[in-house]
């Protein structure tokens, strides 16, 4: 399985494939295939990137989804503050970034 996210007005294209049972992210930029894998991460996905060649996704690692932003081959994590997974899906030209969060549980009121 292979599946397409991005596309900057460079025509770099992003996204994520799946081989062995492992998800992976990539790059292709002017023909040249990149695999990008979150260090330490059990699955990567790259869904977005900018016209810089910021790329946004998100990864899983030790059993918990975080987002992330890797920008000149440096990646930071991308963790709302109190959700329970992050997920990085856009990038605009000035480095802003959109994501989805799931919102830790709160308890039912009575």
């Amino acid at each position: 399985m292979t599946r397409v996210f991005g596309i900057n007005s460079e025509g770099d294209i992003d996204g994520f494939y799946a081989a062995s049972g492992v998800t992976h992210g990539f790059l292709l930029h002017e023909g040249a295939f990149t695999t990008i894998d979150f260090p330490d991460s059990t699955a990567t996905t790259t869904l977005g990137i900018n016209t810089q060649g910021d790329v946004v996704g998100g990864y899983t690692a030790s059993g918990l989804g975080h987002g992330f932003l890797l920008h000149r081959g440096a990646f930071t994590t991308i963790d709302f503050p109190g959700s329970t997974a992050t997920t990085a899906t856009g990038i605009n030209p000035e480095g802003d970034i959109v994501a989805f969060t799931l919102p830790a549980a709160s308890p039912m009121a009575l």
